[in-house]
């Protein structure tokens, strides 16, 4: 009896030594070893079953955090990229055993959990309750315990818990930057998560593992944000400073597209470390671009794969062929970013090819072809357009991955020359061979787009000059199918048929052929194939058999002809009606893109082809000048035809006339045109006797110059939403901006004591167009922001290794300047209202590219504030862009608001309207 009471005190002591463990683990876990751990972890989590659950992860999370810390590598685990293997021989103390450790620790954690541990429901409340802090979350144990408990199907809630703590951490950066008060308060706490997930995937010892698995549903979660706008500071969209924290600047983003990019990301890493892994998540990410309301990130994420593991991509052809099957209901604008993400493919698949290449073609003829049933059905006549459209981008973008080789005997030779002489040619290999024939095939298929609808010629006219730049062997057979279709609305005396192009049915009218679109499309073609040479060519002889030599004599023709007509020679009819209206739109259209072709025949060379450009203007002006005259005047009476024919009963009775039905847009001249003539007219270096000349010529045509400088603008207002200008490089986005941004600038600082509106105009314009090229490249393609400011410098190769802060401080000076000028009283009022949006949007955009505890920073702030102490102004559309200017740049660099409350107290409060906050 005695023994059993001996061993019944011995358990009881021991089990009372437990109770107290989970108080005394503080002292107990820094003294163990790495391989301690694991069973400590397995009997501590049983032992705080009813109680203190989360108390182990705390330790836990501070005693690996304390170990790798030692290696330097508490932030940046596995730096070199190694993973933690099991089976590998491990070093006491070393990096792998510490690694090795955390895993089964997780492992026993998560395991306890499936079983019911009340662990996991805690763990789920402790994040629910911190989600508002995720500096006191995001720590990297805690992340991977997280992501274990995650993959768990019965606490799913924790994938989104942390989904929403990126993005409050995201929010959080934003403001960091923006606000010294949020630097000086979470000083030492900033969190790079992209960072720490990288770290924690590649410690990821098995594609089963949890915390894997945990990654991939984050990936997903993160990836089905929607863009609501509700996170993050919305970034600029114009010069609208009415709200300085509307204005940002920033190259990251908004938030939801900061947690986009950490979600492609993070699937990218995955692939990358567990290549079996691709076909399961191309299979979800196909499943879920189902939703074609919200499939932007799930294409881009798509193309990253492509661009950066062709190889693991390769095995995913199932998940790729149901893609193209359901391409038609995509959308253009989506069918034509996952046809280039997924082109490049093309060359390594012939199965994927064929499949692209089969429903491509079916697209084109109007059916359908079920991947399943292997049926074909037709597409209702609503959707037939536009999936006609999806196939012309589709074939053209595998027409970027095919080089057309043509032999090397002559530079014009007959298509049947051309022909015979590939067949014997020893130069080519079978697969340069095979590519001309498919090649062949496609421009073929290409060709029957002419006789569809006008909106699917469109899209081939607006998108093959960016094919032929990628292919330029392409350029003959281009210019022969684009050439023969142009005759048809050509006659042989070289007047443009423009009945040919409006059809008519019933009471309504349609444009069956965008002919300026038709005319840019050749001459565009042949500008970006850089084969330039055939513009020089005075006199092309009318039989040769040069195909871009016929395609170049035949646009000559119809300039010099239209060059040298009237309005009046083009019988339109009345203008009140649509018929006419479309006409003359088409004529409008004809003359930009004749204007355009001749700025690509060097109207600034030659005297000839600038007083054609000229022509050219005119006669567009005025065709403008008969539509914006539609609905003045007094609309024709129909009170005959209504008795003749009492049939036509209409049930509207207002005969006001109407404005003019916008059918499609009208040409614009191409940037290449309108950096070559902007450029031109500042550039002082004029030395042959011509270019003197064509410059005296164009000094006095201020509407011109007008007209070319609001083109510009239009085309960056574009920039700045869509990131693409034509389907340019960036390298060559960047050559062209950084000539207009040049020419623009030298305009504004040479400009002194505008007179007239059109001078004002011009003025404003161009400061509107700096506004929007620099924050587009800010926006989209922050890497080349350098190279522009440089060329607006008049710097054409900048001297490496200049830091981008040090030229942004010249640019600033130089709208310094400009706001200075403005401010000085030597101006109207109204020009400076215009003008001092622009301006002020510029400068915050280029501040928010700075560094706020810099000293160039500093500078602009301490200017900023002398100006707004000592400008003399009343205006307050004129006082409040200066205020939002300051309070933008006092957020940044300022953790009180002492110098708005100082501006606030002084005399100057009602002359530029501060109200008293104090």
């Amino acid at each position: 009896m005695a023994f059993f009471w001996v061993l019944f005190l011995r358990v009881l002591f021991v089990w009372v030594l437990f109770l107290r463990l989970p108080s005394r683990i503080h002292s107990i876990i820094p003294d163990m070893e790495p391989q301690e751990v694991p069973p400590f972890v397995y009997q501590l989590v049983f032992l705080c079953y009813q109680s203190d659950h989360l108390i182990p992860l705390e330790h836990l999370a501070k005693y690996f955090e304390m170990k790798l810390s030692r290696y330097g590598q508490s932030t940046n685990l596995s730096s070199r990229g190694e993973s933690m293997e099991i089976d590998c021989d491990i070093e006491t103390g070393s990096p792998k055993e510490i690694l090795q450790a955390k895993a089964t620790s997780i492992f026993h954690i998560s395991r306890a959990a499936a079983t019911g541990h009340p662990l996991g429901k805690e763990f789920e409340k402790f994040l629910r309750s911190r989600v508002d802090v995720p500096e006191l979350v995001l720590v990297p144990f805690i992340l991977e315990v997280a992501l274990s408990l995650g993959a768990l199907p019965q606490l799913r809630d924790i994938i989104g818990l942390l989904r929403k703590l990126v993005q409050r951490l995201l929010r959080s950066n934003e403001r960091l930057r923006h606000s010294a008060w949020m630097r000086e308060l979470m000083l030492g706490k900033q969190i790079d998560v992209q960072k720490m997930f990288n770290t924690i995937m590649l410690q990821g010892t098995s594609e089963g593992d949890n915390i894997v698995k945990g990654f991939e549903l984050l990936a997903f979660d993160l990836l089905e944000i929607r863009n609501a706008g509700g996170f993050g500071r919305p970034s600029i969209t114009g010069p609208n400073l009415g709200n300085a924290s509307s204005s940002s600047g920033t190259t990251s983003g908004t938030v939801p597209e900061q947690c986009w990019h950490i979600g492609a990301h993070i699937l990218l890493q995955m692939i990358r470390k567990f290549p079996d892994s691709a076909p399961l998540i191309v299979k979800k990410l196909a499943e879920r671009l189902q939703d074609v309301s919200n499939d932007s990130q799930y294409i881009t994420t798509i193309c990253l794969m492509v661009q950066h593991n062709p190889l693991s991509m390769l095995e995913c052809k199932v998940s790729f062929t149901m893609l193209l099957y359901s391409m038609e209901y995509r959308g253009l604008v989506s069918a034509k970013r996952l046809y280039t993400g997924i082109s490049p493919l093309f060359r390594s698949s012939g199965a994927l090819r064929d499949s692209a290449f089969l429903v491509l073609r079916n697209y084109c003829t109007g059916t359908s072809l079920h991947p399943s049933t292997h049926s074909y059905h037709y597409s209702s006549s609503s959707c037939l357009e536009e999936v006609r459209q999806v196939a012309v981008v589709g074939f053209l973008e595998i027409l970027k991955n095919f080089r057309f080789y043509v032999p090397t005997i002559g530079s014009s030779l007959s298509q049947t020359s051309m022909s015979s002489q590939a067949a014997v040619d020893v130069h080519h290999s079978q697969t340069s061979n095979s590519n001309r024939a498919f090649c062949s095939e496609l421009l073929k298929l290409l060709q029957c787009a002419l006789s569809q609808q006008a909106s699917v010629r469109l899209t081939l006219y607006q998108n093959l000059p960016e094919v032929v730049s990628r292919n330029p062997e392409l350029l003959p057979e281009c210019i022969k199918m684009l050439r023969c279709h142009l005759k048809f609305f050509i006659d042989p005396e070289a007047v443009v048929q423009v009945d040919m192009c409006i059809t008519k049915d019933g009471h309504n009218s349609h444009v069956i052929e965008p002919l300026g679109h038709l005319i840019q499309a050749i001459h565009q073609s042949i500008l970006r194939s850089g084969k330039i040479n055939y513009f020089a060519k005075e006199d092309i002889d009318p039989k040769s058999e040069d195909q871009v030599d016929l395609g170049v004599l035949l646009i000559r023709k119809v300039v010099t002809k239209m060059a040298e007509s009237s309005v009046d020679d083009y019988v339109v009819g009345d203008v009140q009606e649509l018929s006419a209206q479309l006409k003359i739109q088409t004529l409008s259209s004809v003359c930009i893109a004749l204007a355009d072709f001749c700025l690509a025949e060097n109207a600034t060379t030659n005297v000839i082809a600038a007083k054609r450009l000229v022509s050219l203007y005119e006669m567009q002006t005025r065709f403008d000048s008969l539509l914006s005259e539609v609905g003045k005047g007094k609309a024709p009476k129909r009170t005959k035809k209504r008795k003749e024919n009492p049939i036509d009963e209409s049930p509207i009775t207002d005969d006001t006339p109407k404005a003019p039905m916008k059918i499609f847009e009208k040409c614009t001249p191409s940037l290449q045109s309108i950096s070559a003539f902007i450029g031109f007219l500042k550039d002082s270096n004029q030395t042959i006797a011509n270019e003197k000349e064509i410059l005296a010529f164009f000094k006095p045509q201020i509407g011109l110059r007008l007209w070319f400088a609001q083109s510009a603008f239009s085309k960056f207002q574009a920039f700045c939403n869509s990131k693409d200008i034509e389907g340019l490089s960036p390298e060559s986005v960047t050559k062209f901006s950084g000539t207009i941004a040049r020419a623009l600038l030298l305009h504004c600082q040479n400009t002194r004591q505008v007179a007239d509106d059109r001078s004002s105009a011009m003025y404003c314009t161009a400061l509107n167009c700096l506004h929007d090229i620099i924050l587009g490249f800010c926006k989209h393609n922050p890497t080349k922001l350098g190279r522009l400011l440089t060329a607006m410098d008049q710097v054409e190769r900048p001297a490496a290794g200049i830091p981008l802060e040090n030229q942004i401080a010249k640019t600033l000076k130089h709208f310094k300047d400009l706001l200075n000028h403005l401010l000085s009283g030597r101006e109207n009022e109204d020009l400076v209202t215009k003008a001092v949006l622009p301006i002020v949007g510029t400068l915050i955009v280029l501040s928010d590219q700075l560094d706020p505890a810099g000293a160039e920073y500093t500078e602009l702030f301490d200017w900023t504030h002398n100006l707004c102490k000592n400008v003399e102004c009343r205006e307050s559309s004129i006082a409040k862009p200066l205020i939002n200017l300051l309070a933008h740049l006092s957020m940044a660099s300022e953790s009180s608001p002492s110098i708005l409350e100082e501006l606030a107290k002084e005399d100057r409060r009602e002359r530029l309207k501060i109200p008293n906050y104090a």
